[in-house]
């Protein structure tokens, strides 16, 4: 239902951590006079579509979000979000460790560097790894299910309202390890999610007119928000408006949502091999962020540096590699976990338990 959106944010999610894309540190002025305009289109799509792109996917997690006793919520986010998360960053150290000592031929800083990114991802620092989603969803997760279980109606909302203003609080000091900040405002787009099930508010079928407003609508209020300065990126605490930018992404994420559900229903190769990315968006996720952590930088920081040609080619080279690795990588993983399954009695059935999904 939501593959073609999670699979736009994944891209979007790669595009972002292309090193040296956007210099923001250069006025506006300055960046339309130096880009191509085929980047300035990427930048407005990135930075429109990649502010709410978190808080979607915590939505699209709430959406698909049951209530279960706090034992049985404890044991799954261990099995499906812990687990991988931890495999992750023993790889992110592995590989970083043996790519520097084939780089720098020095063991004892290649160790230090390593484990110095081991002790980030251990610790849940946000900015350590892009698997930081993984952590704040296990929160999210785990405090939206006792709160499930305590709580309905309106005390359920204030409680999940005052929790979210918490991890905006938690988010202006120094930062907090674990994603501790970042799970407690999860908490709130879980909620959203969830009840959006409810409510039946993405199957409902609307008038013309009304697609139309709530397409404009969102537009109308991205650009409206933007006026009055708002930033929101989790993965660095950043809410610009405070609570405001926390809220007002809310209505910014539905509307999106809403827009891909509507594009969703078109078909070509691209819509299709898109669709196929958001399939496997958890895969995505992770092995983006070993590759990017573990030697990914590294190499994007040379290339920039040695770099002397077009800023457009320089910027598309970078993407399509490690995009195109990535999914390949992704797609090779899959297939051979599927075989391995197979082999399983346990899971040697007729129709394979499902992929896991972001």
């Amino acid at each position: 239902m939501f593959d073609f959106l999670k699979g736009s944010i994944m891209l979007i999610v790669m595009l972002s951590h292309t090193s040296g894309l956007f210099d923001f540190m250069q006025g506006q002025e300055t960046l339309i006079g130096n880009y191509n305009p085929l980047v300035l289109v990427l930048y407005i799509f990135t930075y429109i579509l990649g502010v709410a792109s978190m808080p979607i996917m915590f939505i699209l997690s709430g959406y698909g979000f049951r209530k279960t006793t706090l034992k049985k919520c404890l044991k799954k986010q261990c099995k499906t979000l812990l687990i991988p998360y931890i495999v992750s960053m023993f790889l992110v150290a592995i590989v970083k460790f043996f790519f520097l000592c084939f780089v720098t031929r020095n063991i004892h800083s290649s160790l230090e560097e390593a484990s110095r990114s081991f002790i980030n991802i251990l610790l849940g620092y946000s900015a350590a790894s892009p698997n930081w989603f993984l952590l704040a969803l296990i929160i999210g997760n785990l405090i939206f299910n006792q709160l499930l279980n305590l709580l309905e109606g309106k005390k359920l909302l204030l409680v999940v309202l005052m929790i979210a203003c918490a991890g905006w609080y938690l988010s202006l000091g120094r930062p907090v390890p674990f994603c501790l900040s970042q799970g407690f405002i999860a908490t709130l787009y879980i909620y959203v999610g969830y009840f959006s099930k409810k409510k039946k508010f993405f199957v409902t079928n609307n008038t013309l007119r009304k697609k139309v407003l709530i397409i404009l609508g969102t537009f109308l209020f991205s650009m409206v928000l933007k006026g009055f300065g708002d930033d929101l990126n989790m993965a660095h605490c950043v809410y610009t408006l405070g609570p405001i930018s926390i809220i007002g992404n809310i209505i910014i994420s539905m509307g999106y949502i809403y827009i891909f559900l509507l594009l969703n229903r078109f078909n070509s190769f691209l819509i299709t091999q898109i669709r196929r990315i958001g399939r496997y968006s958890f895969y995505v996720l992770c092995i983006h962020s070993i590759e990017l952590k573990s030697f990914g930088e590294i190499i994007q920081d040379r290339f920039v540096q040695n770099w002397t040609g077009s800023l457009l080619l320089r910027n598309l080279i970078q993407f399509g590699v490690r995009a195109v690795a990535v999914i390949l990588a992704t797609y090779t993983f899959v297939k051979f976990k599927r075989k391995i399954m197979v082999r399983i009695p346990k899971f040697n059935k007729p129709i394979l338990q499902k992929e896991h999904k972001a």
